[in-house]
């Protein structure tokens, strides 16, 4: 899942691996997602080209990149099962 602010803003993401990390270090589920979130998640403007785009997403080990418009806002979504 994405985490944005209230302006839209990508702020981070969350995991099904990394919430049951926090719930085996024994957070509760209604704690707050700062806390559970990757606060620099791997994302790419939404003007990187398909080479760029799976590039990342080598090298980072990710299956989905997340493409931002200029002000920060997500303007889409790529997995790589699409590409």
């Amino acid at each position: 899942a994405l985490v944005v602010d209230a302006n839209s803003k990508l702020i981070g993401s969350v995991t099904d691996g990394d919430v049951r990390r926090a719930l085996l270090k024994g957070m509760q589920l209604n704690a707050p997602i700062q806390t559970v979130m990757n606060a620099s998640p791997h994302a790419l403007p939404l003007s990187a080209s398909r080479e760029q785009v799976l590039g990342l997403m080598e090298s980072a080990g990710i299956k989905q990149i997340p493409l931002l418009a200029k002000d920060g806002t997500i303007a889409g979504i790529v997995a790589y099962d699409t590409l």
